[in-house]
């Protein structure tokens, strides 16, 4: 190594402005470089763009939803491995049990953690 290592790169998928710069100023309190996105599309283009070293993803989405989302991350062999966490108000075992089978490496039900909580455990992952 020589000594210069690359940031870590989250991108934050929320449709909630006042949440979404929330936690991205949070995350980039913690030396993460963190790009947001308020919708499917745009978190698709944004993964287009740049390749994150994780996607927090809300479900509950203007189109595509964030299963649909997943689904195209996990089809796409660029963004098969990146780890995606879900942080949704969706709080039904159902839910959850749906997006862990379509590929989500965590969830987090957003009535259930703070942003302090959810930045403290992406990090960990990271």
């Amino acid at each position: 190594m020589n000594g210069t290592e690359k940031k870590k790169s989250i991108l934050i998928v929320e449709d909630n402005g006042s949440l979404r710069l929330a936690l991205k100023v949070a995350f980039e309190g913690t030396g993460l470089e963190a790009a947001v996105a308020a919708d499917g599309n745009g978190a698709l283009d944004a993964v287009e763009r740049k390749t994150p070293d994780l996607i927090l993803l809300d479900l509950f989405i203007p189109e595509p939803d964030g299963f649909q989302v997943l689904s195209h991350l996990r089809a796409d062999r660029r963004t098969h491995e990146v780890p995606v966490i879900i942080f949704s108000v969706l709080s039904q075992p159902e839910d959850k049990a749906r997006a862990m089978a379509l590929g989500a490496n965590d969830y987090f039900v957003k009535s259930e953690m703070s942003i302090a909580d959810v930045v403290a455990r992406v990090v960990k992952l990271l």
